[in-house]
């Protein structure tokens, strides 16, 4: 996926509309700001990489248990590990990260239908 499609294509703001996010992360979102609507781009990032489905959710499973095993929180990562089991696409995914304030917000977006199917947050740490 490139950035110009997350720009033209993502419709970020339908995404907030589902409130299919935690707590945490929907107080992040809301810090975003929206240019006209469109998907931010994190500066300098032209694509992404595509991951199969079962991949991106074993990612995301492991990165969420090596982050509390650290005493760290993946917020939202169940909430998106349950969106990608409930659909039935099969369709690549690509990771896509912005960072607001002192988190990175970390998006779920299928590389195909250029649907979001979740959104985590992770608080940044000064020993990160």
């Amino acid at each position: 996926m490139n950035s110009k499609d997350l720009l033209e294509k993502v419709d970020f703001e339908e995404f907030i509309k589902t409130g299919n996010i935690d707590c945490q992360t929907a107080i992040v979102l809301k810090k975003v700001k929206l240019p006209k609507g469109r998907f931010p781009l994190p500066p300098g990032v032209n694509s992404y990489s595509d991951q199969e489905k079962d991949s991106m959710q074993s990612i995301i499973k492991f990165r969420a248990e090596n982050l509390t095993a650290q005493g760290r929180i993946l917020n939202g990562s169940d909430i998106c590990l349950q969106s990608l089991s409930d659909t039935v696409s099969i369709d690549r995914r690509s990771w896509v990260t912005l960072k607001v304030e002192d988190y990175l917000l970390i998006f779920i977006i299928n590389s195909k239908t250029f649907d979001i199917d979740g959104c985590m947050s992770l608080k940044i740490t000064s020993d990160a």
